[in-house]
């Protein structure tokens, strides 16, 4: 049995927080996330809103490998020369198909990135996020080990719901950055 408790709450930073408590009855694995989609360029559902153009900063030289069925193989992939890259800023668009095979497993990003400089203490930035068309920016911080990078690559089957105003969202509308301690650890 597991009771947990989600706090959101807006700073006088103001900054979104989220808060995850969690208690159980036995030792058991939990690892509570945010799944939240952004797409910085708005709520339309057009091809050239895609998240393919959002300029990504991710703070992390290595992802933990994903097997063929995209489950954690537990052993560390350095990213430097590889499209997972992103301590520079980049597009999505420029990596997304290059050729390695993670990418083919996940059908694009999905991955954990482990934190550099990940103490168990303080609060890292881990992603900065930006529209080159509104000019919004998105910061993310935490203080967990790691953080997933998804980009819709599944969205787009029908058993998913509607969106804002009824609109169907598809492969690559969104992107979630969540901080998590590694999968399947």
């Amino acid at each position: 049995n597991v009771k947990y408790k989600v706090i959101y709450k807006f700073g006088n930073d103001n900054k979104l927080h989220i808060q995850y408590k969690a208690k159980t009855d036995k030792d058991t694995i939990i690892n509570l996330t945010n799944h939240t989609y952004f797409n910085l360029d708005g709520a339309e559902n057009t091809e050239e809103n895609s998240v393919l153009n959002h300029v990504v900063k991710l703070n992390s030289s290595y992802i933990t490998e994903n097997g063929e069925k995209a489950i954690p193989t537990g052993k560390f992939l350095e990213v430097k020369n590889t499209p997972f890259y992103f301590s520079e800023p980049k597009k999505i668009g420029d990596a997304i198909n290059g050729e390695h095979e993670q990418l083919k497993i996940g059908k694009g990003f999905d991955q954990n990135y482990c934190v550099d400089g990940y103490d168990g203490v303080n609060v890292l930035e881990v992603a900065e996020v930006e529209s080159p068309k509104t000019g919004i920016i998105l910061k993310v911080s935490t203080n967990l080990p790691g953080f997933q990078f998804y980009t819709a690559n599944n969205l787009g089957k029908s058993s998913q719901p509607n969106g804002k105003d009824g609109s169907r969202y598809e492969k690559r509308s969104g992107l979630c950055i969540e901080p998590q301690v590694y999968p399947n650890a």
